[in-house]
């Protein structure tokens, strides 16, 4: 690791040491998707302006009033895929009337998990039908690009696995429009 990475790391992580300590909020851009607010992870039913963090839309899908996402509120496979078929069952997943779902990236999914939970570590209430196993995100490893990030709700960990093994269940995001 050179000077610079060293250097904007520990930046990086003094930023969020003080986020977390004064509350202040804090966004980190990520690449593949809209800001995700960090400050929120493992928040609980905590949402934006005072309401609730998750909404049923009593549509099949949950809004997340924080990051602005909506998700599947079901987890639309019964038994493990692969993340190839994950992200085919995510570009056809007509939901609720949008056709524009996706697979999360690692950053989205991760904050859904609960820190105060476990087996499964995400809000029951949002999404009860939530195993205790873990689920595909659409994050590719940067060393390889035969694995995959998946998140498991069991305890609320993040791991990679092989892309082409059957071992994740699927969960849809899309992203909602200002104004939605």
């Amino acid at each position: 690791m050179n000077s610079s990475t060293a250097s904007a790391i520990v930046g990086a992580l003094q930023s969020v040491t003080e986020a977390l300590t004064t509350g202040a909020a804090l966004s980190l851009q990520q690449p593949e998707t809209a800001q995700i607010d960090v400050t929120r992870l493992s928040s609980g039913n905590d949402g934006a302006v005072g309401g609730p963090r998750f909404v049923d839309q009593g549509d099949g899908t949950i809004i997340d009033t924080v990051n602005r996402l909506q998700w599947s509120k079901a987890t639309l496979t019964p038994k493990c895929i692969s993340q190839h078929d994950a992200l085919r069952l995510c570009e056809g997943l007509c939901l609720a009337a949008y056709g524009d779902w996706r697979l999360p990236t690692r950053a989205e999914l991760i904050t859904l998990v609960d820190d105060s939970r476990h087996q499964p570590a995400i809000n029951v209430d949002a999404f009860p039908d939530t195993k205790s196993e873990w689920y595909w995100t659409s994050t590719v490893c940067a060393w390889s690009s035969s694995r995959a990030w998946c998140v498991n709700f069991y305890l609320g960990d993040c791991s990679y696995v092989g892309r082409g093994s059957s071992y994740g269940l699927v969960r849809a995001v899309r992203s909602v429009p200002a104004g939605q």
